[in-house]
């Protein structure tokens, strides 16, 4: 079995476990899909560098938490995280840091994969499967309203 993750710290506050936090959600999911060889690059960004990327690659002129940039396997595709977003999400969510980028390392990974939650369908059947690897993590339903 060989999982390479590659993590480079762009930009941002980014607190020391942000690393061991990310390579703990990418794993999960690949155990989780039953894939043993793979690859992903990460990137920890701040807000304004994300922000370019989501301008350039999707047209939105505005930072979001997570970019994915999906490939063939064996290299999954790059992730970029955006500090800013990810931190007030976690704050207004009152989430932890490393659960709410652990769940955005999961739900990101997933979009590296294939999976989409552009129609109802597909949103579900994503969202399960977060739930579920999540919940092997030891992370509460990030979907539940509490």
């Amino acid at each position: 079995m060989s999982i390479i993750i590659d993590i480079d710290t762009h930009s941002g506050d980014w607190p020391d476990s942000a690393d061991a936090v990310i390579e703990r959600g990418i794993h999960a999911v690949l155990a989780h899909q039953d894939i043993e060889e793979a690859e992903a690059s990460v990137v920890l960004g701040d807000d304004d560098f994300v922000q370019v990327l989501n301008r350039d690659y999707r047209d939105k002129d505005k930072p979001t938490n997570v970019l994915s940039f999906p490939q063939d396997l064996p290299m999954m595709g790059d992730l970029v995280f955006a500090y800013g977003v990810v931190k007030r999400e976690a704050e207004e969510q009152s989430k932890t840091f490393e659960n709410h980028l652990l769940h955005l390392t999961v739900h990101g990974s997933l979009h590296l994969l294939g999976y989409d939650h552009i129609d109802d369908g597909e949103a579900e059947a994503m969202e399960a499967i977060e739930i579920a690897v999540l919940h092997g993590l030891g992370v509460k339903n990030p979907y539940e309203i509490f």
